[in-house]
C-alpha cells in the first residue's frame, strides 16, 4: 500500500509542475499529498518536486513538509494573468464588470475591415468606432491607418464618434470623389 501511495504522490508532483506553469499561480501554495508514513518517501516526494520545479524560470521555494504532511512552497508571479492583459474595468458599470481593450476591440474591427473587402468592390469605407478604439486603429502619426490602407490597397477613414459604444463599430462604403 505504502508503495502505491508513494508511486501516485510522484506522478501528480509531475502535474503539479505542469499547473503551476500553465496557469502562472503564485504566491503560498500548500500541496496535500496522499499521507506517507515513511520518512524515505516524503524526502522522495519532495526531492520530486525540487527538480519539477528547477524546469520552471519562474523563482519557487519549496519550505519543507510540515508535520501535517503538507508541503509548503512559495513561487512569484512574473507576468500578469490574460484576463487582465485583454479586458479593462467597465466606465459604464463603475468597475463591476469587464469591457475589452481598446487594442482587443482595434483588433476585431480590422478583421471586420478585412471582412467587408472581401464582400464588396468599394474603393473606401468609413469605420465609425469609440475614440479610445480610434486613437489605437490610427496609431502613432497614422501608421496604423497607413498599414491597413496599404494592406487592402483601399481607402479607409476611422472616424471617432461616442456614438457608438466601446465595443461596436459602424462600417459603411463611402464615395471616394466626394472625400477629396
Amino acid at each position: 500500500m505504502e508503495e502505491t501511495v508513494l508511486k501516485t504522490n510522484l506522478d501528480a508532483v509531475k502535474e503539479i509542475g505542469k499547473q503551476l506553469r500553465l496557469r502562472d499561480i503564485g504566491g503560498i501554495i500548500i500541496i496535500d499529498f496522499i499521507d506517507m508514513h515513511e520518512p524515505e518517501h516524503q524526502r522522495q516526494v519532495l526531492e520530486a518536486l525540487k527538480q519539477v520545479l528547477k524546469k520552471d524560470r519562474t523563482k519557487t521555494t519549496v519550505v519543507g513538509m510540515t508535520g501535517l504532511g503538507l508541503i509548503e512552497m512559495t513561487r512569484k508571479k512574473v507576468r500578469e494573468g490574460l484576463e487582465s492583459m485583454v479586458l479593462h474595468d467597465c466606465p459604464y458599470c463603475e468597475g463591476r464588470g469587464k469591457i475589452l481593450t481598446p487594442e482587443s476591440v482595434a483588433r476585431n474591427v480590422e478583421k471586420e475591415i478585412s471582412k467587408y473587402f472581401t464582400k464588396t468592390i468599394a474603393s473606401a469605407i468609413m469605420v465609425e468606432v469609440h475614440p479610445t478604439v480610434a486613437e489605437v486603429l490610427k496609431g502613432e502619426d497614422n501608421d496604423n491607418l497607413a498599414r491597413i490602407q496599404n494592406l487592402f490597397n483601399k481607402k479607409v477613414i476611422i472616424k471617432p464618434t461616442t456614438e457608438v459604444g466601446h465595443e461596436e463599430m459602424k462600417i459603411k462604403e463611402v464615395d471616394i470623389d466626394t472625400l477629396v
